[in-house]
């Protein structure tokens, strides 16, 4: 709406209907964060970082070791914002 009025300040006669709205952007996240929260619900027990990353690089058939690394990378950086979550190490271990 604001916009609207300011293009209309220097161009009066402009057809703000010919110009089309961007979407707006959104974060990714964690893309590994769903699956691993998938994961936990599932578990009987708590899992650590590596943990997760095998079970969710086995969820999506990944058997490459730089995709296991950075989902497990991912999910260490992403689990330390979530309240509840217990770091056991300060390092993911390969």
């Amino acid at each position: 709406m604001h916009l609207a009025a300011v293009i209309r300040m220097f161009s009066p006669d402009e057809d703000l209907s010919a110009i089309k709205p961007k979407r707006p952007y959104r974060g990714k996240g964690s893309k590994w964060m769903r699956d691993a929260l998938d994961v936990l619900r599932a578990a009987n027990e708590p899992k650590t970082a590596v943990e997760l990353a095998r079970a969710i690089a086995a969820l999506h058939g990944l058997t490459d070791r730089q995709a296991y690394k950075s989902i497990c990378c991912s999910l260490h950086l992403t689990l330390d914002d979530l309240s509840g979550v217990v770091r056991v190490s300060d390092s993911p271990t390969w």
